[in-house]
């Protein structure tokens, strides 16, 4: 069964992936309680923000731009944390586990990339730094399929 991130889950992917410039907004700004009016003001960037984050990703990623946090949308986002987690386990965290959250342990996992690359710390796996995960595992294959192909033996049918 698909997992369906709360609110303030998929806030949490799309700032961890580098989509929510707000990272500060949580749930409760982004709910429909009667508030003053100012707050009602904060509440309703934070939704316009949070829609723009979404639009922005979808774009990215050729889905229907709907701004909403649909099944295709949150599908994608499943898919780049799971994807994230198995770049950042084989390159500087065994035991970081695969799931589809960004939490405090994935942020810390970036971080440590990053810094192994003099990349600013930020924890915040964007686009180049998610590219940059990618270029490593090519890299440690390419180096591996290397050792493996140094101990080849020649066939003896050969002669």
């Amino acid at each position: 069964m698909k997992t369906v991130y709360s609110l303030q889950q998929f806030i949490a992917v799309l700032s961890g992936l580098g989509y929510f410039a707000n990272s500060d907004a949580n749930s409760d700004s982004l709910q429909n309680d009667p508030q003053p009016e100012q707050r009602k003001g904060q509440s309703q960037q934070a939704r316009d923000d949070l829609q723009l984050a979404i639009r922005t990703f979808q774009a990215h990623y050729g889905l229907p731009l709907t701004g909403e946090a649909d099944q295709p949308t949150q599908e994608k986002a499943r898919q780049l944390i799971r994807n994230l987690h198995h770049g950042l386990k084989q390159t500087v965290s065994p035991d970081l586990s695969i799931s589809e959250f960004y939490g405090p342990r994935t942020v810390s996992a970036v971080q440590q990339f990053q810094a192994q690359h003099r990349l600013p710390a930020t924890g915040v796996a964007t686009a180049s730094v998610r590219s940059a995960i990618e270029e490593d595992l090519k890299q440690q294959l390419r180096q591996a399929l290397g050792r493996a192909g140094n101990r080849r033996t020649p066939c003896p049918c050969a002669n």
